[in-house]
C-alpha cells in the first residue's frame, strides 16, 4: 500500500503536529489525550513510520519549536 504523495508532504494537521511536539516535549500522554481528543500513540505510530528522511525532517521540526510559555514569549 502506499501513501498518497500529498499525504507525505504533509501528514498532520496542526492539531495533531502540535500533539507530537508537546509528546516530545515531555507532555504525558493522558494529558495530551484529554486536551486534543486525540490518540497520542495512533499519531506517534504514524510518525514513527513515515519514510525515514521525511521522519527526521519532521523530528528535527518538532524540536525546533518553542515548548514552554517562556520559550514562546522570548521567541516571538
Amino acid at each position: 500500500m502506499s501513501i498518497p504523495s500529498a499525504e507525505l508532504a504533509n501528514p498532520f494537521t496542526s492539531a495533531e503536529f502540535e500533539l507530537l511536539r508537546q509528546f516530545y516535549a515531555g507532555v504525558p500522554t493522558r494529558v495530551l489525550r484529554r486536551e486534543f481528543a486525540l490518540d497520542p500513540w495512533a499519531l506517534l505510530n504514524r510518525h514513527r513510520h513515515l519514510p525515514p528522511a521525511q521522519h527526521q525532517r519532521l523530528l528535527h521540526e518538532l524540536r525546533a519549536r518553542p515548548t514552554s510559555p517562556e520559550e514562546i514569549a522570548t521567541t516571538g
